[in-house]
């Protein structure tokens, strides 16, 4: 059998790699390129022509909604599954919305992720299942402050925080004080704390 062809989009190299290293365990599937930014994740899409695109929903520049309607719009065959850090309602919607055919959380086992590779490669859709914020906390957090969030669950400065995300620090420091107030937080770890008990991050 031919296998799958994959790209895989993922600004972090070590997800890159270990989702490289797993899949490369099936002889079913052949990891044709790897990502790291929206503009290699368009140019590699065009020449490498993958069956599949596995997109990580937090991108930095651009989140991983945008590069999926840019990927739609370059290719309306374009068949991606979104790979979330936390598998939320609200992006689940966004996501079919925008026409990727798979959602999942990025704790999925490998045997999950195969068989929901495969299943959208026949031309079927894969969700796990996604639970719902309160809509208070949907409407308080912009999609760039639960990047900023996630950055500071990660432990980060804000030099990092903005290297990561290609924004300026002084831009992160406004961000860090709307989530601090947002969430009702004194400090960083407080606000991590919060985070995980709102379901944010995981």
């Amino acid at each position: 059998m031919t296998p799958i062809r994959i790209l895989i989009v993922d600004d972090h190299a070590v997800v890159r790699e270990a989702l490289a290293s797993m899949l490369g365990l099936d002889e079913g599937f052949e990891v044709v390129a790897h990502a790291g930014t929206a503009a290699e994740a368009l140019a590699l899409h065009a020449c490498a022509k993958p069956d599949i695109v596995l997109l990580d929903v937090r991108m930095p520049g651009q989140d991983g909604f945008q590069v999926l309607e840019r990927l739609r719009q370059q290719s309306a065959a374009a068949r991606v599954i979104m790979l979330a850090t936390s598998a939320l309602a609200h992006e689940l919607r966004r996501a079919r919305d925008l026409g990727a055919r798979g959602y999942l959380p990025k704790q999925v086992t490998r045997e999950q992720l195969a068989t929901a590779i495969r299943a959208v490669h026949e031309g079927r859709e894969c969700c796990e299942h996604a639970r719902a914020l309160p809509q208070p906390v949907l409407d308080a957090l912009s999609a760039r402050e639960l990047e900023v969030l996630e950055c500071m669950r990660r432990g980060l400065t804000n030099a990092d925080t903005g290297r990561s995300l290609g924004i300026s620090e002084h831009t992160v420091k406004n961000h860090v004080k709307a989530v601090l107030a947002k969430l009702e937080s004194a400090d960083r770890a407080e606000a991590v704390a919060r985070g995980f008990e709102l379901g944010l991050l995981s």
